[in-house]
């Protein structure tokens, strides 16, 4: 369930997804990896999922609002490199149409920029991680605050070289803290996800726990791969 007025999502554990309630849009081929689904649109042809997003609004004729329309167009210049690959016709019209109906080049080119500045948070971030029996372990300083990509992003740089799982603590919220988990194919992080909370799939998955601060929430995990014989 996403909290409009606040960055961070909370996760429902009465909502399970199944092949009847997940619809999935994208622009990849399928493979053993794709989320099962009795729903889907995908085009390989397209520069993006944001170009087929947009396509699909667009002709439906639903309004989008401003900062939709930015996210998407932004989405579109990010697969694009800004407009400078794999860019077709339809391409061009969902890049016009979004910014006819209210997206800001000038705002979408600032996320970029921020998002420089989010990968020295992420690169810095990692300075503090630990290695346990090849199980990476990041948590970061109580003090600072941090979004749920970056700590994915800290979780994917983590699983580097030979280790089989890695996991990214921080406050995402004054409420909440998340932890970002991802694993090769020995470490199930769904089920050790599951254990705190949240969710995913075997191969990424994530919680986020309110009212524990980050102390709580690692000893918290440490006991949970201790339990699944992960950590030793």
């Amino acid at each position: 369930l996403t909290d409009v007025n606040k960055s961070y999502m909370i996760p429902s554990n009465n909502i399970r997804r199944t092949k009847d309630n997940t619809f999935i849009i994208d622009h990849h081929k399928e493979d053993d990896n794709t989320v099962e689904s009795n729903y889907k649109y995908i085009d390989i042809s397209r520069s993006s999922a944001s170009e087929l997003i947009s396509l699909l609004l667009l002709s439906m004729k639903i309004d989008i609002p401003n900062n939709i329309a930015n996210y998407l167009l932004a989405g579109i210049y990010l697969d694009t490199n800004k407009l400078s690959r794999n860019v077709s016709e339809e391409t061009k019209f969902a890049k016009d149409s979004l910014i006819e109906i209210g997206a800001n080049t000038d705002k979408v080119l600032k996320l970029f920029e921020e998002d420089a500045k989010s990968e020295k948070r992420v690169i810095d971030l990692l300075n503090n991680k630990k290695i346990y029996d090849k199980i990476v372990l990041v948590v970061a300083d109580p003090k600072d605050e941090y979004t749920t990509k970056e700590l994915a992003k800290t979780a994917d740089y983590g699983l580097s070289g030979d280790m089989d799982a890695s996991f990214a603590i921080g406050r995402i919220s004054n409420e909440f803290v998340g932890i970002s988990a991802r694993s090769r194919e020995k470490i199930d992080v769904e089920s050790i996800m599951h254990e705190m909370g949240g969710g995913g799939n075997p191969g990424a998955a994530a919680a986020q726990i309110e009212g524990e601060n980050i102390e709580e929430v690692t000893k918290k995990l440490e006991k949970v791969l201790r339990l699944k014989n992960t950590l030793h």
